[in-house]
C-alpha cells in the first residue's frame, strides 16, 4: 500500500480512534471494562477529530477526501455541547491550530 498522505493519515488515525472508542463503550455497557475507562479513548478520538480539521490538504484529491470526509462524520452534532471542543475544531478550521 502507498503512503499516506498526512491529511489521509489524519483521515484514518480519527476512524481508528472513533472504532476503539466505540469498543470501549460497547465493553464498559457490558461490564467487561470499569465505566471511567472508556473515557480515554473517547478523548483520543476528540483528539484525532481536531487533527483532521487542522489538516491542510494542498492536492486536490485529499482536500475533496477532507471536506467529504468532515461532512460524513457530522462535525457540528460530535461538538455539540463540548465548549473547549468546539473552541478547538473551529481554531483548528480557520488556523490549523490543534
Amino acid at each position: 500500500m502507498a503512503d499516506l498522505s498526512p491529511t489521509m493519515q489524519a483521515i484514518e488515525n480519527h476512524i481508528n480512534a472513533s472504532a476503539e472508542c466505540r469498543r470501549q463503550c460497547e465493553l464498559s455497557d457490558w461490564g467487561l471494562i470499569p465505566k471511567d475507562s472508556e473515557f480515554a479513548s473517547c478523548d483520543a478520538m476528540d483528539e484525532a477529530l481536531v487533527a483532521v480539521c487542522a489538516a491542510r490538504p494542498l492536492a486536490e484529491d485529499d482536500l475533496k477526501a477532507w471536506r467529504r470526509y468532515l461532512r460524513s462524520v457530522e462535525v457540528a452534532r460530535r461538538i455539540e455541547g463540548q465548549d473547549d471542543l468546539t473552541a478547538r475544531v473551529v481554531a483548528a478550521l480557520i488556523g490549523g491550530e490543534t
